[in-house]
This record gives structure tokens, sequence and C-alpha cells, in this order.
């Protein structure tokens, strides 16, 4: 098994993730868009991955469906009775620590017509992409996208934060292994 596909399936229950979304409290509408984001054909982005980024085509379809579990994430967290139960109310913003995953966004988003017409039947509104920089790179909240994953999905596999793609969203750059970065804080553990 390709080593994407084998970190994305670790430790994925066997049972179909929206079938774990059913015991999270969340309001019907937020159920209605899950329900429509699980049917959406996506299999377009595994073939841009296979074809243009030299994915093989099980690891494609982890990361693909990694990036689903990451829209999920985003609708989930602007459910006000999520938010509520989960979060304080609060509602995060989400950094994405995975390169595979923002890869499948990217290719997604490249889609100029499909990209916004997935998001009005899936979200009822535009899923936006904003991109990191050098000052925005320390006010990124990946700790959020993971701890909202984790009361999802159960642990974020390491498909989410290979060494080598793990660009750091809520801390500083990675010294190489002194423990600064969650990559090295979470290989501590």
């Amino acid at each position: 098994m390709p080593a994407l596909a084998a970190a994305a399936t670790e430790r994925t229950p066997s049972i179909p993730w929206t079938s774990i979304l059913r015991g999270i409290k969340m309001d019907g509408t937020t159920e209605g868009k899950l329900d429509r984001l699980l049917v959406e054909n996506l299999g377009f982005l595994v073939e841009q991955l296979t074809w243009k980024d030299g994915y093989s085509d099980e690891d494609a379809r982890a990361a693909v469906e990694e990036y689903r579990k990451f829209v999920a994430l985003s609708i989930v967290s602007e459910d006000p009775t999520f938010r509520a139960q989960y979060l304080g109310g609060v509602t995060p913003g989400l950094g994405m620590p995975s390169k595979h995953v923002d890869q499948v966004w990217h290719r997604h988003i490249l889609f100029t017509r499909e990209y916004p017409e997935f998001c009005a039947r899936v979200n009822g509104e535009m899923i936006h992409h904003e991109p990191c920089t050098k000052e925005s790179v320390s006010s990124m909240t990946s700790d959020e996208t993971e701890r909202i994953y984790n009361v999802l999905f159960g642990q974020m596999p390491t498909l989410w934060f290979e060494r080598e793609d793990f660009l750091l969203a809520s801390t500083s750059h990675c010294r190489g292994g002194e423990g600064s970065c969650r990559a090295c804080k979470r290989a501590a553990a």
C-alpha cells in the first residue's frame, strides 16, 4: 500500500465517517450540507492528482477523501450548535497543515466553474482559500483544525503531518527536531 494511503487509513474507523458525525450535535442545515458533500463526485480530482502531480491512484484517493473531510470541517465549524457544544461558541479559523490536502484544494479551485458550483451545492456559499503570508503564518489555526478533526473523525492520520510536508501554521518554522513545531511535538509524544 502506498505511503499516503497507508497514512490515511491507519486510524480510519471501519464505519463511514458520516456515521460518526451522526453522534455530534448539529443543526439540520449542517447535516443536509454534509449529506450533499458525501455524494459529491470528486473523482476528477483523483485524476488530476495522478495525471498532473504524479500521485498513485491509491494515494490520490486517500488525499481526496481527507480533502472531503476538511470541507466537512469547514462546514461543521460554522454550525452554531456544534460551536456552542465543542468550541465554546467561538468560530475558529481553520489552518491547513497538510501539503497533500492543500494540493487537492488547489486542484479543485483551478476548476473555476466547478469549484464555486460545488461550494454552492454543499455549503450554500463559497469556501474561500486564504493562503498564508509571512505575516499570517503565526496567526493561522491549524491547531483548531486538528482539534475539530479529532472531535469529528478521531485522531488525524499522519498524511496530515508528514514532516517534509508540514509548514507550520500556528507556531514558528521548524528548527529540525528541536521540538518547536507541531510535527516535532507530535513525534515526541
